[in-house]
């Protein structure tokens, strides 16, 4: 919404500079003389203050408006999506899923002695995967444990 629109709806508006302005409240009508302050921020950001007493949600929705009018419409997301890490140990747990997994396409082409394409593509996933778990342990400081705990004797 602009300031426009939001001026547009109150009374007894008078800019008092540029990008401000002051306006009677649409619910006591600013009886005691201390009107509502409207401001636009750069971005469109609208603030709104009344001095009256009355609580700014109850003028907006006297004046048909949300708090969310206030700002503007959001394009899109401002922030890339945060991808958090994973724990070592959930890293390791999906790790022996795989390498289960593997076990099992083993012990069944080794007992048919065919090797199929749905067991094929199924490998080439767990290569993928196991390679992605590895190299995101190798980011981790508790891979240098787990390194450590692979040469003890």
């Amino acid at each position: 919404m602009s300031v426009d629109t939001l001026l547009e709806r109150l009374h007894n508006v008078k800019a008092i500079k540029p990008m401000h302005w002051i306006a009677g409240c649409p619910i006591c009508r600013s009886k005691n003389g201390r009107p509502i302050a409207v401001t636009e921020k750069d971005g469109g950001i609208i603030l709104m203050k009344p001095f009256c007493g009355c609580e700014t949600g109850d003028v907006l929705r006297a004046l048909g408006l949300k708090m969310s009018d206030l700002f503007p419409a959001r394009e899109g997301h401002f922030l890339p999506p945060v991808r958090r890490a994973f724990d070592p140990l959930q890293i390791l747990e999906a790790l022996a899923h795989e390498f289960m997994v593997a076990e099992l396409i083993a012990c069944d082409v080794d007992r048919s002695g065919q090797y199929d394409g749905e067991q094929r593509e199924r490998m080439r996933l767990v290569s993928q995967r196991v390679t992605a778990g590895v190299i995101s342990l190798g980011t981790h400081r508790a891979w240098d444990a787990i390194r450590k705990v692979g040469r003890s004797p």
